[in-house]
């Protein structure tokens, strides 16, 4: 079912969504999502959420999201909608090599296996620490 972005609440004008929420971590296997929680934790994020799936995954306001999985099904859900209506940083954790595909949506890829310094790279792009 697609949603349509109107379906979600408004934010304050002035108010900066992501100045106190968490990290989001979207990934299948616990192993690489708990090395996620690591590196973020590390460059300091106080609070980091985790969910295997995306359809498990909170429709809010993050610092940033680290989500794996097919591209198309992932954009055609109510949080990439969420996601990109409020410009939160959304990182794909991929071993397809969907580059091209989702930086044309608007995110950013980190291909696996990924070593601690391309996360840090890519999270000190967005000034969220």
């Amino acid at each position: 079912m697609t949603m349509s972005a109107d379906a979600f609440p408004p934010l304050e004008m002035n108010a900066n969504p992501v100045a106190n929420a968490p990290c989001l971590i979207i990934h299948s296997s616990a192993l690489v999502a708990e090395d996620l929680r690591d590196i973020l934790e590390s460059e300091g994020a106080l609070e980091v959420l985790t969910a295997p799936d995306i359809t498990q995954a909170p429709i809010a306001p993050a610092r940033v999201v680290l989500v794996s999985g097919s591209l198309e099904k992932i954009l055609d859900t109510p949080q990439a909608m969420y996601w990109r209506q409020h410009a939160i940083p959304v990182i794909l954790v991929d071993s397809e090599l969907q580059h091209v595909r989702a930086t044309e949506a608007g995110f950013h890829t980190l291909n696996e296996p990924f070593r601690t310094e391309d996360v840090i790279h890519l999270l000190n792009k967005f000034n969220i620490f």
